[in-house]
């Protein structure tokens, strides 16, 4: 059977050109890979949450659609708390690299790397 430049683990394609769907499975098919700091969440519409994603100066918003509103919340909620894990994980970092060193207000750091 063709598969017609599809996935041939999404689709299936019938000699005669019938194209039928595979049944949907529990496991994410990984399509693409972003750095958590490129994704941001817009908003969440019931069953679908409205991502932008950026990769160098290219931006692009897609909607995610999910079986349950359920689903959706937890993807939001999941992105939403690594995003602060990640920002937290920056400024104990940060804290660490000055070792002490406190900064006047509206005073520059300028970092040699």
């Amino acid at each position: 059977a063709r598969n017609g430049g599809l996935r041939p683990d999404l689709f299936s394609v019938s000699d005669d050109g019938s194209m039928s769907t595979l049944p949907p499975t529990t496991e994410w098919i990984e399509k693409y890979k972003f750095p958590l700091k490129d994704v941001e969440i817009n908003k969440r519409l019931k069953k679908s949450c409205v991502v932008t994603t950026k990769l160098r100066k290219v931006s692009q918003t897609r909607e995610i659609i999910f079986h349950t509103e359920k689903e959706a919340q937890a993807f939001c909620s999941l992105i939403k708390e690594q995003k602060e894990l990640e920002a937290e994980h920056v400024r104990r970092k940060l804290k660490a690299a000055l070792k002490g060193i406190k900064l006047e207000k509206d005073e520059h750091l300028d970092l040699l790397i």
